[in-house]
């Protein structure tokens, strides 16, 4: 039922999947966070169901499914910095090299993946080599980002009654990179930010980013070892954000005002 109903508020958060890692307590895990603050201040019992999403061409449709599926009356679309601003060496190897490059690009990132390496300070040493020395590709440009982003939002807004919610990327993942590197992930995300902002007025949606970068590259305190993941104290504060533009975007479809 929706805003004022009662009954259930349901949330659909698509986000990433650092939101269901085990590193981190299920109660602290950012659409906690929120599902208890939406609850305290609405008053109302709250579910906020966490899906990963990938912005490829299938994901439009993954949500029209999820939509029929869960019924929700808002939904958090989360824009994954890692999108356009991770430089990966084996994915650079994949599109370069074509099937040799295939074959040591997934090699490389099903390393990449173990956590005790992800972690060591000699692997990350290694990795900032290799990106000096071979270079790196981001998965998506800015504007391929966007696009897709917009096709999913006109699929949530066609459905009635639905509140919708962006979240930009509030960081580069840039910590393996020299400055020059540094500099193109910020200048991505901050191209992505933009963008999102723009089409977020023009759909009449919530929209949560900066124009700086709301973490440091390097914040021990926010991302954990490998320093792309993050820490208990970012997904709280995360989730706190994200719940109180939930809120406001509750309250607009409730016929009161934000804040």
């Amino acid at each position: 039922m929706g805003p004022g109903g009662g009954a259930l508020l349901r949330v659909l958060k698509l986000g990433t999947s650092d939101d269901l890692t085990a590193a981190i307590p299920e109660e602290d895990r950012a659409h906690r966070v929120t599902q208890r603050f939406l609850g305290d201040a609405t008053g109302l019992p709250v579910e906020v169901i966490s899906r990963v999403i990938w912005p490829g061409p299938k994901l439009p449709g993954l949500i029209d499914q999820w939509l029929d599926r869960y019924e929700p009356d808002l939904v958090l679309l989360v824009v994954n910095p890692y999108w356009m601003t991770f430089e990966s060496v084996p994915l650079r190897l994949q599109r370069r090299l074509g099937w040799a490059g295939k074959a040591a690009g997934d090699m490389g990132t099903r390393v990449a993946g173990v956590p005790w390496l992800a972690y060591n300070p000699v692997f990350r040493a290694g990795r900032r080599f290799a990106l000096k020395t071979i270079g790196g590709d981001v998965h998506f440009e800015p504007a391929e980002v966007v696009a897709v982003v917009e096709q999913c939002a006109r699929r949530v807004l066609r459905r009635e009654g639905i509140g919708l919610v962006f979240r930009g990327p509030r960081n580069a993942l840039t910590y393996h990179n020299d400055a020059a590197g540094r500099a193109r992930g910020e200048r991505r995300r901050r191209e992505t930010h933009i963008a999102l902002a723009r089409l977020a007025m023009e759909l009449h949606a919530g929209y949560v980013g900066s124009d700086s970068p709301a973490l440091a590259f390097d914040d021990a305190n926010a991302f954990r070892g490998d320093f792309v993941h993050t820490t208990t104290r970012e997904h709280r504060e995360r989730g706190l954000i994200e719940g109180r533009a939930l809120l406001d975007a509750w309250r607009e479809l409730a016929g009161g005002s934000p804040g």
